[in-house]
């Protein structure tokens, strides 16, 4: 079927199909057969960070990180919003100065919703109400991790930190790969990975931020999206498209 413009994300959930598109608009469509259901539309900054964080979904609901520093929660029924949360404010005289997408992945734990903004804060949000339960800072535009009630961050200087989900209390800081232009995190039994711009794949402990170990060309450029198949076994796809499969081997 053809949309209003460049597609940058497509998820399926509950037997349809959710399209977001580059004029801002959400377009959720029947799986069976294409059909249009229903059109959210948002309007768009100036300008805005290329790429947009995939929907979450809870339930018969929605959440959405939008280019405004809005996230927001609709229903998946009729687009219809239940609450919506402006996690960052515009600021400065130029378009580049005031860009605070949410472009970093949404983060849910049955309890809270996890987002970050490009220039903005690390905010934590109720569920039921979109309340602020609380903020920190750690502005980013790459994907974060969740696991063991810990939410690792690759910061815009590429720091990676580690926060408290109960409180957004700081735990570690990891500042030896500071602009090495870093990937996306993901956590993966006791470790933390990344990869740099040079294709090296990074792995840190998630109790310490510890580096652990590194290995050179594990991947192509940036990392894509990983599965975790096992607490010894993982898949990784990097930017190029290569899919590897990597074992963890533990020493008796």
């Amino acid at each position: 079927t053809s949309l209003s413009a460049e597609v940058l994300s497509v998820t399926e959930y509950g037997g349809r199909v959710f399209a977001r598109t580059a004029n801002g608009r959400l377009q959720a469509l029947d799986a069976h057969d294409g059909h249009l259901i229903w059109v959210l539309d948002r309007d768009q900054p100036a300008l805005s960070v290329r790429g947009i964080s995939d929907p979450v979904f809870v339930s018969n609901g929605m959440l959405l990180g939008w280019e405004d520093g809005t996230v927001e929660l609709i229903l998946q029924e009729n687009g219809e919003q239940v609450w919506e949360n402006r996690i960052a404010l515009p600021r400065g005289r130029s378009d580049i100065e005031r860009m605070i997408d949410v472009q970093s992945n949404l983060l849910f734990d049955g309890l809270r919703v996890y987002a970050a903004a490009t220039r903005g804060k690390l905010t934590a949000m109720d569920i039921q109400s979109g309340r602020n339960v609380w903020t920190t800072d750690a502005a980013t535009w790459v994907g974060m991790a969740l696991a063991n009630e810990r939410i690792f961050v690759v910061t815009s200087d590429d720091s990676i930190k580690a926060i408290a989900t109960d409180s957004g209390r700081g735990l570690w800081v990891q500042d030896a790969l500071k602009y090495r232009r870093l990937s996306r995190v993901f956590a993966w039994a006791d470790w933390v990975l990344c990869a740099d711009m040079e294709g090296f794949l990074h792995i840190l402990s998630a109790q310490t931020g510890e580096l652990v170990g590194r290995v050179e060309g594990g991947v192509s450029g940036s990392l894509a999206d990983a599965l975790v198949v096992s607490e010894t076994e993982i898949l990784l796809l990097d930017i190029s498209g290569k899919l590897t499969q990597w074992q963890l081997e533990r020493s008796v």
